[in-house]
């Protein structure tokens, strides 16, 4: 179905232009237009080694981009990282999410020595908590009124998966 590969040059653009999608923002956790400017620094910075993990999520058939998945604020000590992930605001409800998230957990257990993945998202975001309770992740927790969106708040979900929890598809 897809693949996790680095980044390459020209995929910058197209992920640029899935930002301008506000809805696409607003479910990614980013409720702040970017510029082009800042595009192109967090771009350059996410590539380079660090805490961070940041891969282009890729279609098996044709290598074509449909998004892309990080995981930031890695912790070697605690064995512990925060899973984000970004998809073609075109390609969703494919299965493509959920098996990109498998991969990059499966990174994370078996290739970097971690205990736990976790991440946020809003509680109105109900595709994407499906999603990540397929792959094996838990409700956590709940970050109540944690956002304010179009004269709104929203809570935050947390969610977290143990390596030992990890359901595999392989």
């Amino acid at each position: 179905m897809v693949k996790l590969a680095p980044f390459r040059a020209d995929d910058s653009a197209q992920l640029f232009d899935w930002l301008q999608v506000r809805d696409y923002r607003l479910d990614s956790g980013g409720f702040q237009h970017v510029s082009l400017v800042q595009h192109e620094k967090w771009f350059h910075e996410v590539q380079c080694p660090g805490d961070s993990v940041a891969l282009s999520v890729r279609l098996n058939s044709d290598d074509s981009l449909v998004g892309l998945v990080q995981l930031v604020a890695i912790n070697r000590t605690y064995r512990h990282a925060e899973l984000r992930i970004r998809l073609d605001p075109e390609q969703l409800g494919r299965g493509y999410g959920s098996e990109a998230t498998r991969l990059l957990c499966h990174h994370a257990f078996r290739d970097l020595n971690l205990n736990r993945v976790y991440l946020y998202v809003r509680a109105a975001n109900v595709r994407a908590i499906r999603c990540y309770e397929k792959v094996g992740f838990q409700v956590e927790g709940r970050l109540r009124q944690h956002c304010f969106v179009d004269g709104a708040y929203d809570d935050f979900v947390v969610l977290g998966l143990l390596e030992s929890e990890m359901k595999t598809v392989d």
